[in-house]
C-alpha cells in the first residue's frame, strides 16, 4: 500500500501551525524582555534615587537612555518614598496573525526608605489589547 500521499497530506496541514506557534512564542519572549527591562530599570531608578534631589530628571534620562518611553511616566517623590508609574505599548509582530495589535506594558512600584532598609512595594499589570 502507497501511504506517501497520506504523509504529504498531514504535512501541509501540520507545518502552518507548528509556524504559528513558534510566531507566537517568538512574540512572548519579546514581550516579556520589555517587561523585565521595564521593572529593572525602575528598581534601579528607586534604589538609587529615593531621596536625591533633581531625581525625576535623573530617572527620565534613565528611561530614555534604555528606550522605554516616558509619555506616560509618572513619578511622585516625597521626603523618604519614591513612586514610579509607567505605562507603555509595544508593537506585536507575529500577533497581528490572530488580532493583537499591540501589548500594554504597566507597572508601578513605590520605594520607602523610613527605615535604615530600602522597601520596595510592587503592584504590577500586563496585559493585551
Amino acid at each position: 500500500m502507497n501511504r506517501k500521499g497520506q504523509t504529504l497530506i498531514l504535512f501541509i496541514f501540520l507545518i502552518p501551525i507548528l509556524l504559528l506557534l513558534m510566531a507566537i512564542i517568538v512574540d512572548i519572549g519579546f514581550l516579556t524582555h520589555a517587561k523585565i527591562k521595564l521593572s529593572g530599570v525602575t528598581e534601579y531608578a528607586i534604589q538609587n534615587y529615593v531621596q536625591k534631589e533633581e531625581a525625576e530628571s535623573k530617572i527620565k534620562e534613565l528611561f530614555i537612555k534604555n528606550n522605554i518611553p516616558i509619555e506616560n511616566l509618572k513619578i511622585i517623590q516625597t521626603d523618604q518614598s519614591l513612586e514610579i508609574k509607567n505605562e507603555y505599548q509595544i508593537n506585536s509582530i507575529f500577533g497581528k496573525i490572530i488580532g493583537i495589535q499591540n501589548y500594554k506594558i504597566t507597572i508601578h512600584k513605590k520605594g520607602n526608605n523610613k527605615t535604615e532598609k530600602l522597601i520596595i512595594e510592587n503592584e504590577r499589570k500586563e496585559e493585551s489589547l
